[in-house]
């Protein structure tokens, strides 16, 4: 199971004002039923708070978006989602909010501003916003890892194992369970515009720009020691060691007791791969096409 967009245009004679609010109220039922990626999102108001049986309680049947639209039944009229959802080169904010049901007069202006703002990152803008998600991912993905490595050099400490009683694997060992827990920031917010058509869900929404250096996340409040180094610089350093000490640990211990800990990827590595992404190219080509096909997006899950 996967979330797609399928090309569709509105039935003849549909009521725009029904179609609109149907779109809302998907994009809501979407938001509460927990089929986007946790990790990416969970942090969102608009993942947390959704109630799409809001319209419902009121006293409203809420109509279905797909009994609305004819969907495009031709090969190549379904794309998956996946690659606009997780690149980091747009704001989680517009890639939560891009789950929805596209109609076929706001699709240009949207997928244009996917683009403006890709292209914004290709020459040097939004870096605060991308460099503090760069670390919260990388410090995120270090925390997972390191959770399985100190569960199994807890328990080398009450085995008997011959491997395991061996002075260098105690050595390790021992440094790891000594080795702080890698701190997790918060993931950054978004500082800059609002994702594309945010408060206009009938009228198409013109790409604004920001200017580089403007739209880095306030200082948190983090829960963390406050000499705990959160910057990307330090996050990478803790990351590093911390793959040195998995690395280590790999090297003394038997096939079914290795752990594999992510070594950070430099910040400029990063991005360049994002910005080469083949998937998020094609996903971007594929909803340009059909904006100018005269097609909406009908979201499926």
């Amino acid at each position: 199971m996967g979330v797609d967009w399928v090309r569709m245009r509105p039935r003849p004679g549909t009521d725009p004002a029904e179609l609109a609010h149907a779109v809302r109220a998907e994009a809501a039922e979407f938001a509460a039923s927990g089929h986007w990626i946790a990790e990416e999102f969970d942090h969102l108001p608009a993942a947390r708070h959704a109630d799409p049986h809001a319209g419902e309680r009121a006293g409203e049947r809420r109509p279905r978006v797909a009994a609305l639209v004819d969907a495009d039944t031709r090969p190549g009229a379904v794309h998956r989602i996946v690659s606009l959802a997780l690149t980091p080169l747009l704001p989680a904010e517009w890639r939560f909010a891009a789950h929805r049901t596209h109609l076929p007069h706001e699709l240009p202006a949207r997928a244009a501003a996917w683009r403006a703002h890709i292209d914004q990152v290709r020459t040097g803008a939004h870096r605060p916003y991308l460099r503090a998600w760069h670390a919260y991912g990388t410090a995120r993905r270090l925390a997972d890892d390191w959770e399985t490595l100190r569960a199994l050099a807890l328990a080398a400490r009450e085995r008997g194992n011959a491997w395991a009683r061996r002075p260098e694997l105690v050595d390790v060992r021992e440094r790891i369970l000594a080795h702080p827990v890698p701190p997790v920031p918060p993931q950054p917010a978004w500082n800059g515009p609002p994702e594309p058509g945010a408060g206009l869900p009938d009228r198409p929404a013109a790409p604004v720009p920001s200017q580089p250096g403007t739209d880095g996340p306030p200082p948190p409040d983090t829960g963390l020691p406050p000499d705990t180094d959160l910057s990307p610089d330090g996050l990478l350093a803790g990351g590093a060691a911390a793959a040195g000490l998995a690395r280590e640990w790999n090297r003394r211990v038997p096939a079914g007791q290795k752990v594999r800990v992510h070594a950070p990827r430099p910040f400029d590595v990063h991005l360049a791969d994002a910005l080469q992404d083949p998937g998020l190219a094609d996903t971007l080509d594929w909803a340009t096409r059909a904006a100018d096909a005269g097609f909406g997006l009908l979201l499926d899950w």
